[in-house]
């Protein structure tokens, strides 16, 4: 029985501008160095997929607080930072990604709506600049879409 989890939408920073700009095989390296650093960092406590092209959903659950959830975020956010793939010309470019998360049972029990919700807050986050972590808000939300309280 699951008391608390998030639900975290990844996506990754950059992919076409490297597939464009070095072709589809540094993309693939950057898509595996991601897909690395999620699936260590989750590990037993997590679910990690990749939904499509650039975004992997993430279930993290098995800690008692949020805080400790975040944490588990925050952590595989900045192993993704220090994780480089090295590029034809010989620079190195770092695993970037930006993040939206959403509370389970807190925001949704629905896997459906807690993908919506983390989708949400993921673009939320891209509005404030690539790189960014944010956690779904029902106000935000409400506010965009003109639900009535």
């Amino acid at each position: 029985d699951i008391k608390l989890a998030a639900f975290v939408m990844w996506d990754l920073d950059n992919l076409k501008l490297i597939n464009d700009t070095f072709g589809h095989e540094y993309g693939d390296r950057y898509l595996k160095a991601a897909a690395d650093v999620l699936k260590r960092l989750h590990g037993p406590k997590g679910i990690v997929a990749r939904m499509s092209g650039d975004e992997f959903q993430t279930f993290v659950y098995g800690y008692d607080t949020k805080e400790e959830i975040r944490a588990v975020v925050e952590k595989t956010h900045d192993k993704m930072l220090s994780t480089h793939i090295g590029l034809i010309t010989g620079d190195q470019i770092a695993v970037r990604a930006t993040a939206g998360l959403a509370w389970y049972p807190g925001d949704s029990r629905s896997y459906r709506e807690l993908l919506t919700f983390s989708d949400f807050a993921m673009y939320m986050a891209k509005a404030g600049g690539k790189g960014d972590i944010s956690e779904f808000d029902q106000q935000d939300y409400r506010k965009r879409f003109r639900f009535k309280s």
